[in-house]
């Protein structure tokens, strides 16, 4: 199925991998307060999606994606959002519907990113990145604070590498990216990016849709819990899912030396459940 959030935000479905391109090229993708209603609408449309198991998240052009629009009409909208405080919840609100997602999520990086385009980047599990691309937290530069990408980048980047690369602005290649462990795959050009974006998604695609759902929210969890209770956490996850469905089918395909169709067998768990 195909369809747009809008001109600006493509949304397609094939072959149950959803694709969300911001698709603004003479803009450098640059995010306008009206695309992050409609990022939040793909990843709302996304999550209600049977016929989805694997979301890719790319850019149209020459970058990926340049941060929040600076031009002067978009700001006039941002200014009028900031008197309510809606832009900021609405921004935060972007970038947690891309890391809560219950369905493994991949970004395709075509080009440079640039300020919130790390933090959309950053949102992401798996994140393949074209060897001519870039990052930099480019605010600094113009007198502005990374402010919410902070809260959603510095858990994984570390104290060190976040302040002297937020306080520089200085630009990271993708190779060096790979090197921090921020980058999944680098690819050297734009047909290699396909290939290995397509690895990614053949991969998850052989596993249980609900078990790579479980696996996102455990991790989260276990990030941010204590030991102790992270102990109660996982055995409780343990005894709720060995007799799940999904494991009862996935193990009887393996005793069977069968593959398993997660598509059909989400649909038909669904069907049951209706």
């Amino acid at each position: 199925s195909d369809g747009t959030m809008s001109s600006h935000v493509l949304y397609t479905v094939s072959n149950r991998v959803a694709t969300i391109t911001l698709n603004r090229p003479e803009r450098g993708n640059s995010i306008t307060p009206a695309m992050v209603t409609e990022i939040i609408a793909a990843f709302e449309r996304v999550e209600k999606d049977i016929d989805v198991q694997v979301v890719v998240l790319t850019g149209n052009g020459k970058y990926f994606c340049t941060g929040m629009d600076l031009q002067p009409g978009a700001q006039a909208e941002m200014s009028e959002r900031l008197k309510d405080g809606s832009v900021a919840t609405l921004g935060a609100q972007m970038f947690e519907s891309i890391r809560a997602c219950s369905k493994p999520t991949i970004a395709k990086v075509n080009g440079p990113a640039m300020g919130g385009g790390w933090g959309l980047f950053f949102c992401t599990d798996i994140r393949v990145v074209v060897k001519s691309a870039f990052f930099t937290f480019s605010e600094v530069k113009r007198g502005v604070v990374p402010a919410i990408i902070s809260a959603f980048i510095t858990p994984q980047l570390g104290l060190f590498q976040t302040k002297q690369l937020m306080v520089s602005g200085k630009r990271v290649p993708a190779e060096e990216g790979y090197r921090l462990g921020f980058v999944s795959s680098v690819a050297d050009n734009a047909e290699q990016l396909e290939k290995l974006t397509q690895g990614w998604i053949d991969e998850l695609m052989e596993n249980g849709p609900q078990a790579m759902a479980r696996v996102k929210k455990a991790v989260h969890y276990i990030w941010q819990h204590s030991h102790e209770e992270n102990r109660k956490y996982v055995e409780g996850l343990f005894a709720e899912t060995v007799h799940a469905p999904e494991a009862l089918y996935g193990m009887g395909c393996f005793m069977q030396k069968m593959k398993p169709n997660w598509g059909e067998f989400a649909k038909e768990h669904m069907q049951s459940k209706l």
